[in-house]
């Protein structure tokens, strides 16, 4: 019984313990986001991720060479998971995207040393990675960028040429359907991303703009969505003279962010962000102060948007648009303490994590998720002791 009733002590005395340090490692800062480092296998030198889902996994490719790549989906509480490779390939596999119920797409090579045997890929844990091929009339290869919660498939697949390429739309029950290009074009596409409506963006080349000195048409990038109904749309481009635009993201309320050339105060053009929608239209972004670009890379269904922006002195500072429009640097909403640059932010889910590049003091290039202060409690409660240790520096 006296054993019993210390035993009981201990474990009272751990847990009051353990709360006493969240609590004064949660209160301790008065910054919004705590970055938990992404770190590539063991073995690997760097990695580079692309996505993120609203659980927290993050995917995309960790590495010790140009020709040595390893997919991964990294957990929040768990190490990076390396996912494989197609058969014939040798090491070559980039994770490029990640649905809330695990699948993940990318795409992997089938002959090793062979950048056109790229071939566009879904994976689970349950089925492993499966080939979803290439478009009929390919000569070269496909590569899957974005899987929605149906496990729809949108990238790109190479066509009659290796040069020319159109964006995709696979399902398990339809397969690769072509989404053709814009008109008046090079015949060329690209789909990054489609929300649960099947609403897909991208770019796609086309007459952009005319020359003003010389009459001749400007030929680029410009952004469009595509759906079932309406196919291909251009969405046009902020004021400029070479419209060239790219469509990275859209939400499942049919918001499109990305980035278009600006006409700029003075003269000249630059690249900025942009949101559009149906109300609205295409909207700049804007940049940070003295600075003289923006991409916008990803955007929740909440309206929130993250992505880069020059600052002063040229340099690459992650950024967050919130819904009101409002860019605020992520390097702010960090405790400097732990280090970091924040270089951009690649991906935003919906419980507000972030994804992001950054740089250490040494200007090693790393990645990290922010977790929102609020919700780093439950993280550290599930696993997250690594954050606390570090949060303690």
């Amino acid at each position: 019984m006296h054993g019993r009733y210390h035993g009981r002590l201990v474990r009272l005395g751990l847990v009051i313990a353990l709360v006493v340090v969240l609590s004064v490692s949660v209160n301790a800062s008065s910054y919004p986001y705590t970055p938990i480092l992404l770190t590539p296998l063991p073995g690997d030198t760097h990695n580079q991720l692309y996505d993120l889902n609203d659980s927290g996994q993050a995917v995309g490719l960790s590495s010790s060479s140009d020709d040595h790549r390893n997919g991964v989906v990294w957990n929040p509480v768990n190490s990076p998971i390396n996912i494989g490779n197609l058969p014939g390939g040798g090491h070559y596999t980039v994770a490029t995207g990640v649905n809330n119920t695990g699948h993940v797409a990318g795409y992997s090579r089938t002959v090793s040393g062979d950048y056109l045997s790229e071939r566009a890929f879904i994976w689970d844990s349950a089925n492993g990675m499966t080939n979803i091929g290439r478009l009929p009339s390919s000569v070269g290869r496909s590569n899957a960028l974005s899987i929605n919660s149906l496990g729809e498939v949108v990238g790109y697949s190479n066509t009659s040429t290796t040069s020319n390429s159109h964006a995709f739309l696979w399902d398990s029950t339809n397969g690769m359907q072509d989404l053709g290009d814009l008109p008046g074009g090079n015949d060329y596409s690209l789909a990054y991303d489609v929300n649960d409506s099947s609403q897909v963006v991208g770019y796609s080349d086309t007459q952009t703009g005319t020359n003003p000195s010389t009459g001749q048409p400007i030929y680029g990038d410009r952004a469009f969505l595509w759906d079932s109904v309406n196919g291909m749309v251009d969405l046009g481009s902020l004021p400029a003279i070479d419209g060239w635009s790219n469509a990275r993201a859209i939400n499942n309320v049919g918001q499109v962010v990305g980035v278009s050339r600006a006409l700029i105060a003075g003269g000249g053009e630059e690249n900025h962000a942009f949101i559009w929608d149906t109300t609205n239209g295409m909207v700049d972004l804007g940049v940070l102060p003295d600075g003289n670009s923006s991409y916008a890379l990803d955007i929740n269904n909440a309206g929130e948007v993250v992505g880069n922006s020059k600052t002063t002195g040229l340099k690459t500072h992650a950024v967050l648009w919130d819904t009101q429009g409002n860019m605020i640097d992520l390097n702010t909403l960090v405790d400097p303490l732990f280090g970091y640059t924040l270089k951009s932010a690649v991906a935003i889910n919906n419980s507000g994590h972030i994804l992001a590049s950054a740089s250490d003091y040494g200007g090693s290039g790393v990645y990290l998720l922010l977790v929102p202060e609020p919700a780093t409690l439950g993280l550290v409660l599930v696993g997250g002791l690594a954050l606390l240790r570090r949060r303690r520096r």
